[in-house]
């Protein structure tokens, strides 16, 4: 076995988490932060430590009293100083592998100032603290060029943010398991693997190592024999096929048999079948339509869409392959194991004949797709996933939301927070205790549809005059651990992202997900 190197010991725990396909996404992306607020420094604190590879941090403050309560990367000693300078500095004593450039520039005159093209040197960016007006002009323009903005803010116990992408596509999902026995539609290998064992005559020992798979194999077949080659559908069906195995369980070591009832579930799912979500995928336009400039992930989709279709595959997904752990002696175990791969080996051979087919139509290289992709595509085939959003905007007039008086719902927050944003636009200024944000409230809510300020959300604007524009550090740092995984699962292309604005109450530790419907 090969001595993992420096850099796998240093990132060891989260190559576990998005292995070295993600790392070199991360390692490879350029990130910008707009904004050196509290919030805005613990996004970047939690995105250079497992590597990024750049980052430019825009701000034109200076290092206040206030600041060095509520920021880590500043101290007493750089007050006065430019904030972008000085927090870019000890953010990029974080890890020496990150690039972490200050720009003392204001970000609300940069994205005024500048064309879509110039955001295209970014794979994604961080809009902290910016006015409502700045953060919709700056989302038109990166949501025209495919680039994920992440817009986040907390005063006093309150923050929230929003992500938006214009389409996001995902090949590694992580779904809780991507097992998949295909006992319901078995092929030739593994009907003979089964059949090679005579229960009837084995010792209790090995009797007791058959894997659960292979029972579900032989006692599938008994009761399809019995019923017309029906598999168990109803409960009380199931329940008859438990009690068939259950009749033949050794009394000495049912180990292997309790895993096979409580595996019968597994016979309730099609498999390979592909969902509705992947059928909508490989029928998507871009799919259908591929061209030399398609991204990866859509020619990998003509080409399960290609594969679906052809008589080989009988309409079922490639097969991941994927074994789970079960009582079975090691000789079993390792044999059945080599008989699920060796058929996920034989689909990607038919698969990647067809992408390298479409990739050959194209006149494009057969290595603009790595056969790692490609396994990985074929490995999550049923879990694949494309998110379409749309921009960041004030005026949420074609939007709904149904606003109650329920102070369990965060939405009073949302509003509360938005207000909050509006008033500062105006005003230049936070509000204080004297001001009134109601005229505020009252607007944002008009593009829901809604006139009244209810009493609680009077409450949650009365909590946020108090905190007088104020950042509370633990807030910053739970909107900055958040906001952070958000922004790796947007450069990593894994795991599923956010969809919605989330919104965080630090007073009662909770958060929601608020969609708002048309």
């Amino acid at each position: 076995m090969a001595t993992p190197s420096a850099k796998e010991r240093k990132y060891d725990r989260q190559l576990r988490l998005w292995a070295a396909e993600g790392q070199a996404a991360l390692e490879n992306a350029h990130v910008c932060l707009l904004g050196a607020t509290p919030t805005g420094c613990e996004i970047a604190k939690n995105i250079i430590l497992p590597g990024l590879g750049s980052l430019t941090l825009v701000d034109s403050a200076s290092v206040s009293e206030e600041d060095t309560a509520s920021n880590f990367f500043v101290n007493i000693e750089s007050i006065g100083s430019p904030r972008a300078m000085v927090t870019a500095q000890f953010l990029g004593e974080l890890n020496p592998d990150a690039k972490v450039d200050g720009v003392v520039k204001d970000p609300a005159e940069l994205v005024g100032s500048e064309e879509a093209s110039f955001w295209t040197q970014y794979d994604l960016v961080i809009a902290c603290e910016l006015p409502l007006s700045t953060v919709e002009a700056l989302s038109r323009l990166l949501f025209s060029k495919n680039i994920p903005l992440l817009a986040t803010d907390t005063v006093g116990f309150y923050g929230y943010m929003t992500l938006s992408v214009q389409e996001h596509t995902i090949i590694e999902t992580h779904p809780d398991s991507l097992v998949e026995l295909r006992l319901d539609n078995p092929w030739p290998e593994l009907v003979d693997f089964c059949n090679l064992y005579d229960l009837e005559n084995l010792s209790p020992a090995d009797h007791a190592h058959v894997p659960y798979v292979v029972l579900l194999q032989i006692y599938l077949k008994q009761w399809r024999d019995l019923h017309d080659g029906k598999l168990p559908q109803t409960y009380d069906e199931k329940k008859q096929f438990k009690q068939m195995i259950m009749s033949h369980q050794p009394n000495d070591d049912p180990e292997n048999y309790e895993q096979t009832v409580a595996n019968v579930w597994r016979l309730a799912q099609r498999s390979g079948v592909p969902p509705d979500s992947v059928l909508a995928i490989t029928n998507d336009p871009k799919a259908q339509n591929v061209s030399s400039h398609s991204e990866p992930f859509w020619i990998l989709a003509a080409a399960l869409k290609r594969y679906l279709d052809h008589p080989d595959s009988k309409g079922l997904l490639p097969l991941p392959g994927v074994l789970p752990d079960m009582k079975a002696d090691s000789k079993g175990y390792v044999a059945l194991q080599k008989i699920y791969r060796e058929q996920a080996h034989k689909d990607f051979a038919r698969f990647k004949t067809i992408y390298l087919s479409i990739l050959s139509e194209l006149g494009l290289r057969a290595n603009v797709i790595s056969d790692a992709v490609a396994e990985s595509f074929c490995k999550n085939a049923k879990f694949l996933k494309v998110v379409r959003g749309h921009p960041i905007v004030r005026d949420t007039s074609q939007l709904s939301y149904n606003y109650t008086e329920d102070s369990d719902d965060l939405f009073h927050i949302y509003v509360g927070l938005q207000a909050y944003k509006a008033f500062v636009e105006s005003n230049g200024r936070a509000p204080g205790v004297d001001d009134s944000l109601s005229s505020e409230a009252q607007s944002i809510l008009k593009h829901f549809d809604h006139s009244e300020v209810f009493p609680h959300t009077d409450k949650i604007l009365e909590e946020i005059k108090r905190a007088g524009g104020s950042q509370l550090h633990n807030i910053a740092s739970f909107l900055g651990g958040t906001g952070a995984q958000e922004v790796i699962k947007a450069i990593t292309h894994q795991y599923i992202m956010m969809d919605g604005t989330m919104v965080y109450d630090g007073i009662g530790g909770k958060t929601a997900v608020l969609r708002f419907s048309n």
